[in-house]
């Protein structure tokens, strides 16, 4: 009796529905706070900017989360750029292309990337390139050059492609509450990160003016193969970190201590500290959008960076990332031979 009792008061669940009444009585935010919060953390007109966001943490929008898009609009100006991810297939990209999806359609095909870049794509004046798994939605002067020729691509984030020239073109990525970063798989592209990609291609279909063809691209490999290997707190202890979160290492809404407590006092201090230099070198703005974490990142000195320290840690650990190795640690959860080198 409790329990139907609590279903039909909670629908939702008592821990959703008490976060949804305590952001719509106390922590409401109107698209004037948006745009404030957005302007102090670094956007301004003429901004290109790649939006990811997350908004269960950004409060009650009073107007929806239109207003979110709205409010970036209304300071980037008609000379601005603003791109989403509109990525199809949810989790697994492996999954997706082999379970024999319908032709991509851009106008058709919904977003799995979040609620705000679905409402985004379906503005009228949004442009959407074709990649069958990797789309983006781009708004601005230049929108369809920013997405012509993506389903060529081999690869999603290979050069040419958007991503690429988000990095070319001195773009900025705002993080709404997520550290989830696509500039990241565009990085490892440059790098070539081992394992970054199944060793074959996958054909898909798209709608190109109402005709269909088929395209190759390239999937990510699934499993540990987009994580950096991390010298754990314990002897012999290996942490598998998730790429965006060794690039910007903590998770929004969570406690700085409770991500390096895992890690050696030296790969800790490393960084940390290299944190503090995005910070203090202004490549990396921190503030809050509303009432969620929020950063504003230069994606070309970012990915400049991160690329640097990345080779770095490949060349210390040249025979870290086999794939045999990776996935044997993996699954114990321990490093047979030397510990990785940050």
């Amino acid at each position: 009796m409790i329990q139907i009792l609590k279903q039909r008061l909670f629908p939702k669940g008592i821990k959703r529905s008490s976060s949804f009444y305590t952001n719509r009585l106390f922590r409401r935010v109107s698209p004037g706070m948006l745009e404030k919060d957005l302007i102090a953390l670094g956007l301004v007109r003429g901004d290109i900017v790649c939006v990811h966001s997350s908004l269960s943490s950004l409060g009650y929008l009073i107007n929806g989360s239109r207003s979110i898009i709205t409010a970036i609009r209304q300071i980037v100006g008609r000379p601005g750029t603003i791109m989403m991810p509109t990525f199809t297939g949810g989790g697994s990209t492996y999954a997706y292309v082999t379970s024999g999806p319908e032709p991509f359609e851009r106008d058709k095909t919904a977003s799995t990337t979040g609620l705000l870049c679905e409402i985004f794509r379906q503005i009228p004046e949004v442009e959407r390139s074709l990649h069958p798994t990797h789309s983006v939605a781009v708004l601005g002067p230049n929108a369809k050059d920013w997405i012509e020729g993506h389903e060529n691509s081999i690869t999603p984030f290979g050069d040419n492609t958007p991503y690429d020239r988000l990095i070319r073109e001195d773009g900025k990525v705002l993080l709404l509450n997520v550290n989830a970063n696509s500039l990241m798989h565009r990085i490892q592209e440059i790098i070539d990160w081992p394992n970054h990609y199944l060793d074959e291609l996958f054909p898909i279909k798209i709608m190109d003016k109402n005709n269909v063809k088929t395209v190759e691209t390239a999937v990510h490999s699934p499993g540990p193969f987009s994580h950096v290997v991390l010298p754990g707190k314990r002897k012999n202890e290996i942490r598998f970190v998730h790429i965006p979160s060794y690039a910007i290492p903590f998770f929004p809404g969570q406690k700085k201590n409770d991500f390096f407590q895992q890690f050696r006092r030296d790969t800790v201090h490393f960084l940390k500290q290299r944190l503090q230099w995005f910070l203090d070198e202004g490549i990396v703005h921190k503030g809050k959008v509303g009432y969620g974490q929020a950063m504003l990142l230069d994606a070309g000195r970012f990915a400049e960076r991160l690329t640097k320290d990345m080779r770095r840690h490949l060349d210390l650990n040249p025979d870290l990332y086999h794939r045999k190795r990776l996935k044997q640690m993996k699954e114990n959860g321990t490093c047979n031979g030397t510990m990785p080198v940050v």
